[in-house]
């Protein structure tokens, strides 16, 4: 697919509309560091019929992490899936992370997270990871350009709760591993 537009989230808080059902969220990074992107999301409920109430009283939906050690599913659960772990044992070149969202519609809420493996206190503005979230044929692009000290970088929040779905830049650096339900209801 042919990118026809680029859009750059530069600032916390900056959004913009998610216009596809599939997209495409992929790290990449030079330097000599080893990246692992992560998913942490909520599905929507299931609206539910006479049936699936009569037989499945618990509707509540758990949050679910996406990552090296639980790499998803294209057709089940959420719909994401994340492709490799690349960069591993601090490896330079062109390492490359992907996570696929299959069915946008699914979802709720997704938080789109960087760690840094093993070093807790590093910082992401030393390195050159980059987020790009491909849309139909747009680039959104959300650089890790926090300078605060931590391990995780929170990128984005996909928010799907309202009528349309959409992609905030959160740009956060943490210590600890971020929690969805601190980032929604922004």
């Amino acid at each position: 697919m042919q990118i026809k537009e680029k859009i750059e989230l530069k600032n916390k808080g900056e959004e913009t509309k998610i216009k596809s059902n599939k997209i495409n969220a992929k790290l990449t990074w030079k330097t000599a560091i080893d990246l692992d992107l992560y998913c942490f999301c909520r599905e929507k409920k299931e609206s539910g019929g006479f049936f699936n109430k009569l037989f499945n009283s618990n509707n509540d939906v758990q949050d679910k992490t996406i990552y090296y050690g639980s790499k998803g599913s294209s057709s089940f659960g959420p719909c994401i899936l994340l492709d490799q772990d690349a960069g591993v044992g601090d490896k330079s070149g062109d390492n490359e992370e992907n996570i696929n969202f299959y069915k946008i519609s699914k979802i709720q809420y997704a938080l789109i997270a960087v760690n840094i493996f093993n070093k807790p206190n590093s910082n992401f503005a030393l390195y050159d990871g980059k987020i790009s979230v491909t849309d139909n044929d747009r680039s959104i692009e959300i650089n890790l350009n926090d300078s605060t000290l931590g391990n995780w970088c929170v990128i984005a929040l996909i928010d799907n709760s309202g009528s349309e779905a959409k992609i905030i830049n959160i740009n956060k650096v943490m210590r600890n591993t971020p929690k969805l339900v601190d980032f929604i209801g922004r």
